[in-house]
């Protein structure tokens, strides 16, 4: 139970990430290529947790230092 709990989490989190990444789009702030890219990154382990807890105006360094390390 608590492993479909926080499967669901998870899930969650990965749907408001893929919100904010196209609110990025829209805005101007990524173009649609970093945005692919972006979503295989916060797929993986805790990404998608801390990035929604990363401040607004900070979200594109956070994205800028996780791809660059990968």
């Amino acid at each position: 139970r608590v492993d479909t709990i926080a499967s669901t989490c998870r899930g969650f989190q990965y749907v408001k990430c893929c919100e904010i990444l196209q609110e990025m789009v829209d805005s101007g702030l990524l173009d649609s290529h970093t945005r692919l890219l972006s979503m295989d990154l916060l797929a993986e382990g805790t990404n998608s947790m801390i990035f929604v807890n990363v401040p607004p105006s900070d979200r594109l360094t956070w994205l800028s230092r996780r791809l660059g390390d990968s």
